[in-house]
């Protein structure tokens, strides 16, 4: 994904190279029959903040986590 310069860091302001992935909601969506969708689906709605390299708080080698969903899932961990 090319960022370019449009997004920065939340926490330090550098240039943001990832996304948080956390996911915080679902869109249900019931389906569209004219586009030949008449099924409910589902999609995750993930967080999305900017963050950069440093700040990123990484669970996986796919999954990079912003400073306040992490505290979030820190502090639901005690």
């Amino acid at each position: 994904m090319d960022f370019g310069n449009k997004h920065k860091c939340v926490l330090c302001g550098k240039q943001a190279k990832r996304l948080c992935d956390i996911v915080i909601g679902v869109h249900q969506w019931v389906g569209h029959p004219s586009l030949g969708i008449d099924e409910p689906r589902e999609q995750n709605i993930t967080c999305d903040n900017p963050i950069c390299s440093k700040c990123s708080k990484q669970l996986n080698e796919h999954m990079d986590i912003c400073p306040e969903c992490f505290k979030k899932i820190k502090s639901l961990a005690v």
